[in-house]
């Protein structure tokens, strides 16, 4: 989701989208989507290589995003990485 400085709010595609079914699981890659909008399943190095569901993941990321927008700042801010993993 991109926002400009009027308050205009557009969804971008950065090429990774692709049509899935809800039960369809997917291999885990750290590389893809924004870290902070990632599901545990995504960032703990102990998963790293197994099977998820890219529909769960897609659902959290919706919730990290909306509670972001109620809150107005990322439920995870000022959180590095290794502090995520923990959490």
């Amino acid at each position: 989701m991109l926002v400009n400085e009027a308050g205009v709010c557009k969804i971008c595609d950065f090429n990774i989208s692709a049509f899935m079914a809800p039960d369809q699981l997917e291999q885990t890659n750290p590389f893809i989507g924004t870290k902070l909008y990632n599901p545990p399943e995504l960032i703990l190095p102990s998963q790293q290589g197994q099977m998820y569901s890219a529909y769960a993941a897609d659902v959290w990321s919706l919730a990290i995003t909306c509670l972001e927008l109620l809150l107005q700042k990322h439920p995870f801010s000022g959180m590095n990485i290794k502090q995520l993993e923990k959490a």
